[in-house]
């Protein structure tokens, strides 16, 4: 019940970012937002595994992965605990005593602010996920998410923006005497003849 309610939060909310473009606008799909800062709170039973992991192996990095509505828990997951890895590099450089990390040949590592172990590659798989993130957003986190969509999944197409349109169309149907039947009228003789 929490997953419909998640996605039925069709709201976005902005979000703040480590070293953003100053003229970007970031946005997030609040639910699937909310659920990932829940599995990033330090009390969280998720965070502790990968922290503890984390810690008790230096080499490592982080993959996180997900399907449908886990697919964006996934991305939003990854991008509150991962800077890009410049700005990763300047804010190590600064510190009196700089931590040490693995090599960094990733476009992303985990943040200062995470929580866990920072300076380690991480990267999400999405498959097909919801629309979780703004045109702003998507670009920036270009080499943390990867995103999979097969064929004509309906799910990664549909946004608060397609609802919407969606629905001031059925309203718009609704409202016009008969338009609805001569649509749907045509589609079946589309149909019908489609088969021959």
């Amino acid at each position: 019940m929490s997953d419909v309610l998640i996605d039925l939060t069709c709201d976005y909310q902005d979000i703040t970012l480590d070293n953003p473009d100053p003229e970007g606008r970031y946005y997030v799909h609040k639910g699937m937002y909310q659920s990932a800062k829940n599995l990033t709170s330090r009390r969280s039973t998720v965070h502790q595994g990968l922290f503890d992991a984390l810690a008790r192996n230096p080499e490592y990095g982080l993959v996180v992965c997900g399907h449908s509505l886990g697919g964006g828990v996934a991305a939003a997951f990854a991008i509150i605990c991962a800077t890009p890895s410049s700005a990763f590099g300047e804010a190590n450089n600064k510190l009196a005593a700089p931590i040490s990390h693995p090599e960094i040949t990733t476009p992303f590592v985990t943040s200062f602010s995470s929580g866990l172990p920072p300076g380690r590659p991480i990267h999400a798989y999405a498959y097909g996920p919801p629309a979780l993130a703004s045109p702003d957003l998507a670009r920036y986190a270009q080499g943390l998410i990867t995103s999979v969509v097969l064929n004509k999944d309906i799910v990664p197409c549909l946004s608060l923006g397609v609802l919407r349109d969606l629905k001031n169309i059925a309203l718009t149907l609704r409202e016009e005497d008969h338009v609805a039947e001569e649509v749907v009228g045509r589609v079946r003789c589309i149909l019908f003849v489609g088969r021959y």
